[in-house]
C-alpha cells in the first residue's frame, strides 16, 4: 500500500484558494478586522495569478490577532524530522509600528501543535533604521525550552528606481533538520536560501549546531503567527508560491 503521505511537495496557495472561496460565498471573510489574510490577484508576485495580502493593523491599537494559512494534518505532515519549506514575499508596504518598538514580524511557524507550546521554529523579517531588512530564525533549545537566535542575515531585495520596473522579490527557500535526522547527527541544521528569478541560489544563512530533536512539525503556518508577541510594523505585506516539500534536501 502506498504511504497516504507521499506527496512529497505541497502548495500553500491551493488550500488557501478554496477557503477563501468558501468564506466568501458564505460572508464570513473578515475583511475590516485588524490583521487579516486574503488571496488576491493584486499580491501575486514573480508572474503567479494569486497572492497572499496579508495586511497588518498598527499594534498599538491592541487589536492585533494571528492570521495565516496553514499546511498540516489535512496535507500528510505528521511528526516531520525534517522539511524544506518555500516562498516568496514582499515587504515593501510594511511601516515601523508607532511606538517606536523594533520593527520585526514573525512570519512562518513550523511546530508540532497549534501555538506557542507546540512551536518549534519561527522565522521572522526586521527592518533596520536604514531601512532595510534582515531575516531570520529563532529555534526552541531542547535543553532550556527557550527560543534562541539561529540567525539573521540581509533579506535580498533589490530597490527600485525612479523610472524602473519593480524588481521581482526573491524566493526564500528553508531546509530545516532536527538533530535526529539524517540518523547520526549530533545537532539539528538550519539554512535559508534566495533564489533570484534566473535560478541562481545564494546562501543567506546556516546554522549547524541546533539541540532540536524533540521539535518535530505537524503544522506550517505563513501569515502573523506571532500576534501576541506584539509586531512591531503594520501595513501590507505580500507572499506567494508558498511550498512545504516533506523530503528536504540531504544536509551536510
Amino acid at each position: 500500500m502506498a504511504d497516504p503521505r507521499s506527496n512529497r511537495r505541497i502548495r500553500g496557495l491551493d488550500t488557501a484558494r478554496l477557503a477563501f472561496g468558501i468564506l466568501a460565498a458564505a460572508g464570513a471573510v473578515p475583511l475590516a478586522e485588524a490583521n487579516s489574510i486574503q488571496v488576491m490577484p493584486s499580491a501575486a508576485l514573480g508572474g503567479s495569478r494569486f497572492g497572499l495580502e496579508l495586511k497588518l493593523d498598527d499594534p498599538a491599537s491592541n487589536r492585533a490577532k494571528d492570521a495565516y494559512v496553514a499546511i498540516g494534518h489535512e496535507k500528510g505532515l505528521q511528526g516531520e524530522a525534517s522539511l524544506e519549506v518555500g516562498f516568496t514575499l514582499d515587504p515593501s508596504g510594511l511601516v515601523p509600528a508607532r511606538d517606536g518598538r523594533p520593527g520585526t514580524l514573525s512570519f512562518l511557524r513550523l511546530g508540532r501543535r497549534r501555538g506557542w507550546s507546540g512551536t518549534g521554529l519561527v522565522v521572522f523579517i526586521e527592518r533596520t533604521p536604514q531601512g532595510t531588512w534582515l531575516i531570520g530564525a529563532w529555534s526552541r533549545d531542547d535543553a532550556t525550552g527557550a527560543f534562541v537566535l539561529a540567525g539573521r542575515a540581509p533579506l535580498p531585495l533589490e530597490p527600485v528606481t525612479s523610472g524602473a520596473p519593480p524588481a521581482l522579490p526573491p524566493r526564500i527557500e528553508i531546509e530545516w533538520a532536527t538533530a535526529s535526522e539524517p540518523a547520526g547527527r549530533a545537532h539539528g541544521y538550519l539554512r535559508l536560501l534566495s533564489v533570484a528569478g534566473d535560478g541562481e541560489r545564494a546562501l543567506l544563512l546556516e546554522n549547524a549546531d541546533l539541540d532540536n530533536t524533540r521539535q518535530l512539525v505537524d503544522y506550517v503556518q505563513l501569515g502573523v503567527v506571532a500576534a501576541d508577541r506584539a509586531p512591531g510594523v503594520s501595513g501590507r505585506l505580500l507572499l506567494d508560491d508558498f511550498e512545504v516539500n516533506r523530503t528536504a534536501p540531504p544536509l551536510p
